[in-house]
């Protein structure tokens, strides 16, 4: 929630019934198979900020992740995926609202979910074309 929108709930104590406070719209839409092994920040954080930039504005699921996944990897994870406006997403078996892939999905056929598939050698190749900090 953004602006007068914040505002507005924290002056009537209301919010209104929309986006991410309605199940519906927590549901994924595109599944992200991650088929390498991460470690570390770096590796999550290349993880959020590609998935970003495939899942747009949708609701990614990502499968494959290790059940030895952090708080602080899945920080990471979230903080680079830049493009997702409300930042929402699941981790199938880890997070709470994906605990199987019919809760993930909301039990819902959509199609054919799009994948992203990180394997070892193009995870490698995306991780090194981040954009370049300037000094």
């Amino acid at each position: 929630m953004k602006g007068s929108s914040a505002l507005a709930a924290a002056l009537t104590g209301r919010v209104p019934e929309y986006g991410y406070h309605l199940d519906r719209n927590r549901h994924g839409e595109i599944k992200i198979l991650v088929t390498t092994s991460l470690k570390g920040a770096t590796d999550y954080g290349t993880l959020g900020y590609f998935a970003g930039k495939v899942a747009e504005d949708t609701v990614p699921v990502f499968t494959g992740l290790p059940q030895s996944t952090s708080l602080d990897d899945f920080k990471t994870l979230e903080l680079l995926l830049p493009l997702l406006e409300g930042g929402l997403y699941h981790a199938l078996g880890l997070t709470p609202e994906a605990a199987t892939e019919k809760a993930a999905f909301g039990g819902i056929k959509i199609g054919i979910p799009r994948r992203l598939s990180l394997e070892k050698e193009n995870f490698k190749k995306r991780r090194h074309s981040f954009p370049k900090q300037r000094e």
